[in-house]
């Protein structure tokens, strides 16, 4: 029997401070876990972290799964990507589970039976077993040899699949074959790749973390650098046997110590099944030239915006290694790259096709100032874009991009480039060429006009968005059913929010020749301000005809305005006639027709209120006459002044004018001719600048929106007290306009004074300009007797040929402070003079105090003794009782009078008695029914 021992009793000292080595042990161990997490930037994000947003595999348009599939999920990450510890602390939506087969399909491309056997026995040792191994063999004879190999390693799960190469698809004969694979995952191995047992683990981990779920990895890749045609090649390593990586001529070979983006993975690929399609998108015969490892990277990111990404491995476990084998297959790999990309024509063509290579990519993020891109299908529309390229090229710090539709539609890059060449040596602009083919080689529908558009809108979007283009520049011509055109404003559409969508047409670019001039602000809202265009017309036919027909002849760069004639009561039948059947091309037409005779003051206020802060009018009377280019200086002027430009700096701006004064009409001794250039003289500003003033022009301009609403406000208000009380006194000094009656331009004086508001005017050579007014007899102009009705001193001419970069100062709209500012006499000023001297009526006509910001109210304008006002209500009640008793007094007084003429008059005939007896009855009859 054996005796039994019982323990040695420990004392309780000692096992009291073993207790607390035990506790200090765990409180270390915890305390360098928390060193190391903030060593690797695992900890609550600080500002020392970047924010990275990575795609998750943005869908093609006509591929809906992977629309569904796929998000962009934005993360944050530390700056530089994430070394190999820190990619197995981040959080991943895959759990290893070692009696679980992992969601992978492994596809191996046969090269040898020596090399397959290797790779099957890496497939039975891995941590994470894949669901399926396929073997791809290029014949029957390599099948045979696969095959016996798979029954040698006895495993089930291995599948070997022959397919040939064919005309159509091959080498991706056999990508099309992955298409069947079940399982979410797919992993690509080429020529005869071992992986250590942990690597399909450590990949599947990777490729669920939020972070990188939507990039293709692996763990060797290479990054292109170009400097000027020749490429030199970064190679990163999966591992490295012997002292430190290979360098050949041209490349340089690195281990990557942290994930990041590279433009081709090498011989191993981890991929999502949901990806294999978009491969299929490349399959032209052509393309059978392409290195396997450029075109996987190129189809998913040019087709999904889906990235590569190489991850780090463990330097000393080479269980973790994509490749386990010795010897330097990515070395190798390399060189044959690099010398295969000077000979390969295919190649170089693709990169052309805008795939963004990870240094331009880094370069473009790096861009603070503006990114154009302009879109071209076709020669035609390259001629008439290339001086606007080329211009728009020459701005300091600003990148210009260009995309061609492809020698299938008519222009190659390579033509583009000659056409830019031929203009100017100077021009340096990016080409990317997408080279639209026909058929269903992508995937696409067979029909061809869906096809092309398809294609386009597909390879503009992604040259967008890898370019981060702020404006978006192509030709639209309405006579001109443009495949290309469907193309580009359907991806243009999807930058709405973030680009200027700038459709032209095709001859009206050259007056667009300013755009480079504008910021990129401006740019970004080319399609914001809105336009209404108002005429005001009574009974001039031949006057509305006129200005009909220049209106109809101006160039609006391809933007919709609302046209709307206003006609007052009297206007004879052949103005609404013509009004009625005047057919416009630009947009909405409306024809207004009043009731009641207004007048012109009615008229003008009412035909234009404004819907919205971007909407702007333009208000014209019949007898004006417009330029072709009228509109073109409106929306350069408004792009450039009022979206270029902070809004707090021109608040006070409240329109343009198409007309340029020849004469200021508000001097008290009467209207004095006036030249700009003169009265410029002395003073820091060209003779030919565009100039700021006070004066509003009726006779052509177009009206700020809440400066308008203010104004319509105020006039409202004191047409009310004008045809009342007469409470509101509010004269302008030394100003003609006071005397005014009927004039809604007296009122908008009166607020343009109180303000210190501006209005901006041209001033070209010999007075040309956007609008000329012909001053015919009407409502606001009279013939008075005695007086010969002289139209030259209102008269200036029309410009007809755009001369509007040629005339202004440096060939360009000067910045706003710049802007000389005159006042309602024609005299320089100051904008903070014309403020004081508002300020100093204001004080004298209201009581309320002035407001510190613009509200765009009137409503401190008009501010009067409210008790002073009563009084004076009261007195006009009164007075207005005592007249009516007054009225009544002598309305009866004349009663009475006509009531004495008919007793004294002398008796009626009967004849007479008997007509007038038949005459009561009837209007006794008529007042019955006028009762009933």
């Amino acid at each position: 029997m054996k005796t039994l021992r019982s323990r040695p009793r420990v004392p309780s000292l000692f096992r009291t401070v073993a207790i607390v080595l035990f506790l200090a042990f765990v409180l270390s161990i915890f305390h360098l876990a928390n060193l190391r997490r903030d060593r690797f930037g695992l900890h609550p994000p600080s500002d020392n972290e970047v924010s990275e947003e990575l795609p998750t595999g943005g869908s093609d348009v006509e591929n809906e799964e992977i629309e569904r599939l796929t998000s962009r999920i934005r993360v944050l990450t530390p700056k530089g990507g994430h070394t190999f510890q820190q990619l197995k602390q981040l959080e991943s939506a895959w759990k290893p589970n070692k009696n679980a087969v992992a969601p992978l399909t492994v596809i191996i491309l046969y090269v040898s039976a020596d090399g397959l056997e290797r790779q099957l026995t890496s497939m039975a040792a891995q941590s994470a077993r894949p669901k399926a191994v396929w073997i791809i063999t290029p014949s029957s004879h390599a099948e045979a040899a696969a095959t016996r190999v798979v029954r040698k390693m006895d495993d089930n799960r291995v599948m070997v699949h022959t397919v040939t190469e064919d005309e159509h698809l091959g080498p991706f004969a056999w990508l099309k074959l992955a298409q069947r694979a079940t399982t979410e995952h797919i992993v690509l191995l080429d020529n005869g790749v071992v992986p250590g047992s942990n690597y399909f683990s450590n990949m599947l981990r990777i490729a669920n973390v939020p972070v990188y779920s939507g990039a293709a990895i692996g763990s060797m890749g290479i990054v292109m650098n170009f400097r000027g045609q020749n490429p030199r090649l970064t190679c990163f390593f999966d591992h490295v046997h012997g002292d430190r990586p290979n360098h050949d001529g041209g490349t340089d070979s690195l281990l990557p110590e942290k994930s990041r983006p590279v433009d081709m993975l090498n011989h191993v690929w981890f991929l999502r099944k949901h990806w294999m399609s978009l491969l299929l998108k490349e399959s032209r015969p052509e393309n059978h030239k392409l290195p396997l490892s450029f075109l996987i990277s190129f189809a998913l990111k040019y087709h999904a915006n889906i990235p590569s990404f190489v991850m780090p491995t463990a330097l000393t476990d080479a269980e973790s290694w994509g490749d386990i084998r010795n010897g330097p297959i990515q070395g190798a790999t390399c060189g044959i790259l690099k010398r295969e990309f000077a000979n390969n024509v295919v190649w170089k063509k693709y990169l052309h096709r805008g795939y963004p290579l990870v240094a331009q990519q880094k370069a473009w993020n790096q861009i603070t100032s503006r990114v154009a891109t302009f879109a071209v299908d076709g020669i035609r529309q390259a001629k008439a874009l290339v001086p606007l390229i080329c211009k728009m090229s020459h701005v300091k710090e600003a990148m210009t991009h260009v995309i061609v539709t492809g020698i299938g539609r008519g222009l190659s890059r390579d033509g583009m480039k000659k056409l830019i060449d031929n203009h100017s040596s100077l021009c340096s602009v990016t080409i990317y060429d997408l080279d639209i083919l026909d058929g269903p080689y992508f995937g696409l529908p067979v029909e061809d006009i869906v096809n092309i558009v398809t294609q386009i809108e597909h390879g503009l979007t992604r040259i967008v968005q890898y370019t981060k283009s702020q404006a978006i520049i192509y030709i639209k011509d309405e006579d001109e059913d443009s495949y290309g055109t469907q193309g580009f404003a359907q991806a243009a559409s999807k930058f709405a929010e973030s680009a200027g969508i700038i459709a032209l047409p095709s001859t009206q670019v050259p007056h667009v020749m300013w755009i480079p001039d504008l910021p990129i602000r401006a740019l970004r809202q080319w399609n914001k301000p809105e336009l209404q265009l108002h005429i005001i017309t009574q009974s001039r036919l031949y006057s509305l005809t006129r200005l009909m027909k220049s209106i109809s002849s101006a160039y609006y760069l391809g933007d919709k305005i609302r046209l709307t004639i206003n006609m007052d009561r009297s206007a004879d039948r052949q103005t609404i006639e013509y009004s009625q059947a005047f057919e416009w091309l630009h947009g909405e037409k409306n024809v207004h027709f009043r009731v009641v005779q207004g007048g012109l003051l009615p008229a003008v206020a009412e035909a234009y209120y404004p819907a919205h802060d971007e909407d702007y009018g333009v208000v014209l009377e019949d007898d004006v006459e417009l330029s072709p280019f009228w509109y073109v200086w409106t929306k350069y002027t408004l792009l450039k002044y009022r979206y270029g430009t902070a809004r707090e700096t021109t608040q006070r701006m409240y329109g343009v004018s198409f007309y340029g004064q020849r004469a200021m009409e508000l001097p008290l001794p009467g209207r004095r001719p006036f030249f700009p250039d003169q009265a410029l003289e002395g003073h820091p500003f060209p003779s030919r600048t565009p100039y700021l003033c006070q004066v509003p022009c009726s006779w052509g301009a177009v009206y700020f929106p809440e400066i308008w609403r203010e104004f319509h406000d105020y006039l409202l208000a004191r047409i009310e007290d004008w045809n009342t009380l007469k409470f509101q006194n509010v004269t302008v000094p030394w100003s003609r306009s006071n005397k005014w009656r009927a004039s809604w331009k007296k009122f908008l004086i009166e607020l343009a004074y109180l303000r210190g508001y501006v209005m901006l005017y041209p001033n070209f050579e010999e007075f040309v300009s956007f609008s000329n007014n012909h001053a015919e007899l009407g409502e606001h102009i009279h013939l008075k007797p005695g007086k010969v009705h002289n139209v030259s001193i209102f008269q200036v001419p029309i410009m007809q040929n755009d001369v509007i970069l040629q005339q202004l100062p440096k060939g360009s709209l000067p910045l706003y402070k710049s802007l000389p500012i005159l006042d309602l006499w024609g005299n320089v000023t100051s904008p903070e003079e014309i403020i004081e001297r508002g300020n100093e009526l204001h004080a004298n006509i209201s009581l309320c105090s002035i407001p510190e910001k613009l509200t765009y109210d009137p409503k401190d304008l008009l501010c009067v003794d409210e008790e002073e006002k009563a009084r004076v209500i009261e007195e006009a009640r009164i007075l207005a009782k005592k007249e009516a008793r007054m009225y009544r007094k002598f309305k009866a007084n004349l009663l009475a009078k006509a009531n004495a003429t008919v007793t004294h008059s002398p008796s009626p005939s009967p004849t007479t008695t008997s007509e007038q007896n038949t005459n009561t009855a009837s209007l006794e009859d008529a007042d019955g029914a006028d009762k009933q």
